[in-house]
């Protein structure tokens, strides 16, 4: 019932019946006002433990045609966290009634232990366990997957924050009769160098799962790139790093080129090494006598960053030709003076009227003709990459 009228006739409705016998009659004590109050304080620590206490007070005083009533509640809990999965709990309250001047008083005291599971109990799920296991190695590349990496030993891994176990001198570790559900992977590594997980820590795993955790030690790093004389990336350089010192006796490490001839070493001890490339990887036309070897120092947290220049190969080859009026058809022009004007380069034509320049920049020239006192110029673009452009034929017009 939601309106006066519908109020009305409910209680003509129960007379009529009560009239009859059917049923008894009813009261209505209809409450003309009401005054609710309340307030409530929380309070939340710091820390791990994560302590908090919380009052509450409420109280609502209805005016009734025939009497009053009072309902007062007012209560205080304090919840604690034990460990990462487990809070405990206790609360007291109060619960007061007044109706017609009796007074009624219900006390209420609880306390609770809460335990997060990661995983369905034994209990609940018997007979369904499994295996979760996995490697901890160092993933000086970032890499992210293990992939036969140097192993770390002696590391402590956490399951459900209520099983653990250490790595063997392969780096491996195992949980055996893992019940069925999602659960808690962590490694706990503990080392006086700066370090990061290159994997997720801790990690969620199911029944079965493996689970490798990769770690790189915060050293130095060396990056750059290998460049033509244009300034553009040479794609797929195979780059060497020699060590010094300490590591002069290591193997060295190589790494391809990408798309922009950028490359990258990772995970160095400090020290001084020298960065070269292979001939051989190198892709066809480019100038491979003197390569470059650059040295550089790397310091713990400062990436050193080296630029490796080869020269591209470029050249521009051509014919000049006339109409010679004599014969009625066009033919060679020996012996005409070809320049390229923006480099002050000049060459005169052979007895078939070629001509080449050899060992250019990369940009766009002009080549100029001069006959019979007379230029005739045409345009020409050499890229930035390795180029024989053979095709620039001229017409000097006619002798």
């Amino acid at each position: 019932m939601t309106t006066p009228d519908q109020l009305a006739q409910l209680l003509q409705d129960t007379a009529l019946l009560a009239t009859l016998g059917f049923t008894a009659p009813i009261a209505v004590n209809l409450a003309p006002s009401r005054n609710d109050s309340g307030a409530g304080f929380s309070w939340t620590s710091r820390g791990e433990s994560r302590r908090q206490i919380g009052v509450n007070y409420f109280n609502s005083d209805t005016q009734l045609v025939n009497g009053s009533s009072q309902i007062t509640t007012a209560g205080v809990t304090y919840l604690q966290r034990l460990g990462n999965n487990n809070d405990i709990s206790a609360s007291a309250s109060v619960f007061r009634t007044v109706t017609g001047g009796s007074s009624t008083v219900h006390p209420l005291i609880s306390v609770a232990l809460q335990h997060r599971f990661f995983s369905a109990p034994s209990f609940i799920l018997p007979g369904r366990h499994g295996i979760i296991e996995g490697h901890v190695f160092r993933d000086d590349e970032s890499l992210g997957r293990y992939d036969k990496q140097p192993a770390l030993a002696g590391v402590e891994i956490r399951l459900d924050d209520n099983r653990a176990t250490r790595t063997d001198s392969a780096g491996r570790y195992s949980f055996h009769h893992v019940p069925y559900g999602l659960h808690r992977v962590e490694a706990k590594f503990k080392s006086g160098e700066p370090f990061f997980y290159t994997t997720d820590s801790p990690a969620s795993a199911e029944m079965n799962a493996k689970v490798d955790f990769g770690i790189n030690f915060a050293k130095g790093q060396v990056f750059g790139f290998i460049l033509n004389d244009a300034g553009t990336g040479v794609r797929g350089v195979t780059v060497e790093l020699h060590g010094s010192g300490a590591q002069a006796g290591n193997p060295p490490r190589t790494v391809q080129t990408g798309d922009d001839g950028k490359f990258s070493f990772l995970g160095l001890d400090a020290g001084t090494y020298s960065i070269s490339t292979r001939s051989e990887s190198y892709p066809d036309g480019y100038s491979l006598q003197n390569l470059q070897t650059a040295q550089t120092t790397v310091t713990p947290g400062n990436p050193a960053k080296v630029e490796i220049s080869v020269k591209a190969i470029r050249s521009v080859a051509g014919r000049v030709s006339v109409y010679d009026a004599a014969q009625a058809k066009t033919v060679s022009l020996p012996g005409a003076t070809v320049r390229l004007k923006e480099l002050s380069q000049e060459t005169k034509t052979n007895e078939t009227g070629a001509f080449l320049f050899r060992n250019l920049p990369a940009g766009t020239f002009t080549i100029v003709v001069s006959h019979q006192g007379k230029d005739i110029t045409t345009a020409v673009v050499v890229p930035p990459g390795p180029a024989n452009i053979r095709d620039i034929n001229i017409n000097a017009g006619a002798k």
